[in-house]
């Protein structure tokens, strides 16, 4: 059994933060609040577990980096658990239990065998400069003016 270290991100709550971290746990878990960027985080951890927020999903597809999504904003976020699935590695579970025998699974079994890559996966999200494309984007969009919605639809043959 590998030793997971468990850091639970409660965004601005500190209450919340505070008695998790004076909980006597029996493993090493602790809170922590709001921080500027999560990407060092995310980086460091062995697994994600967040609700379906499109920007945590991006980073964690672009380290490549495993998530269990627990939750979405019905009419935001409907759609994210889904497209993390089919494009990362990415677990959609809403019962905590079940979220508690999945790392348990990930700490007995390793995190490559309890996160297998989807059949349709690519690497281009962890290895793609998105910021250089979306500016290229932008760029392309500033240059071609008001067309250029129409002309990319009609590409796309819609």
């Amino acid at each position: 059994t590998k030793a997971i270290s468990i850091e639970i991100s409660v965004g601005r709550n500190t209450k919340l933060s505070d008695k998790i971290n004076n909980y006597k746990w029996k493993k090493n878990i602790s809170g922590f609040s709001w921080i500027p960027s999560l990407s060092e985080k995310y980086k460091s951890a062995d697994l994600v577990i967040t609700k379906a927020g499109p920007t945590t999903i991006w980073e964690c597809m672009a380290i490549d980096k495993p998530m269990i999504i627990y939750s979405y904003i019905k009419g935001q976020e409907e759609g994210n658990p889904e497209f993390a699935i089919n494009k990362s590695r990415a677990i959609f579970e809403e019962d905590f239990d079940k979220i508690a025998s999945l790392i348990q699974n990930i700490a007995e079994k390793g995190i490559n065998k309890s996160f297998p890559y989807p059949v349709n996966y690519s690497k281009e999200f962890a290895t793609t400069n998105w910021t250089a494309k979306v500016c290229a984007e932008i760029i392309e969009f500033s240059n071609k003016g008001n067309n250029y919605a129409h002309d990319t639809v009609n590409q796309k043959g819609n």
